[in-house]
């Protein structure tokens, strides 16, 4: 549980643009794994900053430059100086709207694993949208969102996520967090009751597990 909380702290600050942040990340290049979803895997280095919701670049041992569609990708492994090595995963999911019952998104989409037992845990972060003042000086906002998976489900489910500036991410947590568990009703029953908050979904994640493993 240590290292799940440690990585979900880690995005928790900087999201998936921590490569981006100086502060955290002081090379230029990670390494690199892509596994394709017909089986070929390449490997080499990837370039700081970096978007893998676009073509993905890495560059080969041999020098050259190799630009893979996204969509085309099973799942992608980057090994950073932090010591991480973070995995990320094409998921099918159910689009984050702010309803229970919304459609699965037509396309999947690479989200980083925080964590996978009974239950595994994406993460996924971007740009909402972008706004012009009235200088034009151009400002985005970002968005946050915690999806889970359970085995034999259509797709992953949006169980936690904030736009920066917007509703307070604590609501939608017991909102689609108390939803998704409530085949474990003392633990849906604390989330309704804010006894957990957005910032203990591992600690969440790890009692509905402990818990389906002791019906087993």
């Amino acid at each position: 549980m240590k290292n799940y909380l440690l990585l979900f702290t880690f995005f928790l600050l900087f999201g998936n643009a921590f490569a981006e942040n100086k502060n955290v990340v002081k090379t230029k290049f990670s390494e690199i794994t892509v596994t394709l979803n017909d089986g070929q895997v390449k490997s080499g280095k990837i370039k700081h900053p970096y978007d893998l919701n676009k073509k993905i670049e890495i560059i080969l041992a041999s020098g050259e430059k190799v630009k893979i569609d996204n969509l085309l990708v099973k799942q992608v492994v980057i090994k950073h100086e932090s010591g991480f090595n973070l995995t990320f995963q094409n998921v099918t999911y159910y689009a984050s709207k702010l309803r229970l019952n919304y459609k699965i998104s037509k396309k999947p989409k690479l989200m980083l694993v925080v964590m996978k037992e009974l239950l595994t845990i994406y993460f996924d972060n971007g740009v909402s949208y972008t706004n012009m003042s009235a200088n034009g000086l151009i400002t985005s906002t970002n968005y946050n969102n915690y999806y889970a998976f359970r085995e034999g489900e259509e797709a992953a489910y949006l169980i936690s996520g904030y736009v920066n500036g917007q509703l307070n991410p604590n609501v939608l947590f017991k909102t689609f967090a108390s939803k998704y568990f409530e085949d474990y009703p003392e633990l849906s029953k604390k989330i309704e009751d804010k006894e957990y908050k957005y910032t203990d979904i591992i600690t969440v994640c790890v009692e509905y597990i402990n818990w389906k493993k002791s019906k087993n």
